[in-house]
């Protein structure tokens, strides 16, 4: 499930800021405290979302700038869709307690059955915010600019994170209060910034978007 790592940080990331923590426009938020709690409290509201995103890579070993985008689609039934186009298209589909990743210039499908609590558990819904704090450091590196929006660090408190990441960086548009943007470093140097655009929040996700077709007889 390692493959899993990165690719939850970034989703978590979403379903933390996904919903208004303060009405559109509130000046209030002060500190990282106040904006973590605001919003872990009302994320319990989440149904369902979907989103556009655009991802730069910049790797260390070799030195290479990476561009990709995609979409993602949540719902908490239990169903997840991200798709990605770029130098290597990717689609990862998690429903009826299944992943899927299909690599479809690979002709490459991986089929792993991961249990009813994966995305909770995994991506961290519900998660205390005593035990976010456990596992980083969060500080307010701005407050509300002219842009309008907070950036947040997380700094890894625990080694296993620190395997992967050194830091993750999230930058909160405070007018509906959603990310619009996603910066981490990977343990071996590699630099990723992600740019989001929410399409829905909370709307009903036609079922067919949680299907993927794959080559016959696999």
């Amino acid at each position: 499930m390692r493959k899993l790592c990165v690719g939850s940080l970034i989703v978590s990331a979403v379903l933390m800021f996904v919903c208004p923590a303060f009405p559109a426009g509130d000046k209030t938020a002060r500190n990282a405290d106040q904006i973590l709690r605001a919003m872990k409290e009302n994320g319990k509201n989440l149904k369902s979302f979907t989103a556009k995103f655009a991802k730069l890579k910049q790797t260390n070993m070799p030195a290479k700038l990476l561009f990709s985008e995609g979409k993602v689609c949540f719902e908490d039934s239990g169903k997840l869709l991200i798709e990605i186009t770029g130098a290597l298209p990717m689609k990862l589909l998690l429903s009826d307690n299944r992943l899927t990743m299909y690599y479809p210039d690979l002709h490459k499908i991986e089929k792993t059955y991961v249990g009813t609590s994966i995305i909770r558990k995994y991506f961290g819904i519900g998660e205390p915010l005593e035990k976010l704090k456990q596992k980083y450091n969060v500080r307010l590196v701005s407050p509300q600019s002219s842009d309008d929006a907070y950036h947040l660090q997380f700094i890894p408190r625990k080694k296993y994170i620190l395997e992967y990441i050194s830091f993750l960086n999230i930058i909160v548009n405070s007018q509906n209060w959603l990310p619009s943007q996603i910066e981490f470093r990977t343990a071996n140097g590699d630099y990723t910034t992600l740019g989001l655009q929410f399409l829905s929040i909370n709307e009903p996700v036609p079922p067919a978007v949680f299907r993927i077709e794959l080559p016959e007889n696999k």
